[in-house]
């Protein structure tokens, strides 16, 4: 009667186990919050895919700790730097924000401007040429 006990307990704890493994998992996509500037590895047309936020100015999006991750949007283009792979931003800051084709700012070549509260592809020029961006 005991080892039955037992046996029915690991199972209920092996069950209750999973059941939080599997809810982590889906909790796991980051989505664009109030106050985040949010770019995201396709255009709208294609679901948006994997996305960054961005918390602050960043003057190079080249360095490795800069990545897409999954979002509730998708996850295509997800772990690839986020440098030269942006198509789409959402900008949910209250501040606009500037997208540049060079790192450190620079405008000389291109740079897109994101009003706040708005959701843009990035135009011709700029998709998959985003090197920094401020707001």
């Amino acid at each position: 009667m005991k080892a039955r006990l037992l046996k029915i307990g690991l199972i209920t704890l092996s069950a209750f186990g999973l059941g939080l493994s599997s809810a982590t998992g889906a909790q796991a996509a980051e989505w664009c919050r109030s106050g985040d500037l949010c770019l995201y590895y396709n255009s709208g047309a294609n679901h948006y895919g994997a996305i960054f936020v961005q918390n602050g100015d960043i003057s190079n999006y080249g360095l490795t700790q800069y990545f897409f991750v999954p979002s509730d949007k998708g996850s295509a283009g997800a772990y690839q730097n986020v440098k030269n792979n942006a198509a789409a931003v959402e900008n949910r800051t209250s501040y606009h924000a500037v997208i540049y084709y060079n790192s450190g700012y620079n405008c000389e070549i291109a740079c897109q401007q994101i009003l706040s509260f708005t959701v843009k592809d990035l135009n011709s020029t700029m998709k998959n040429n985003n090197a920094s961006g401020s707001y």
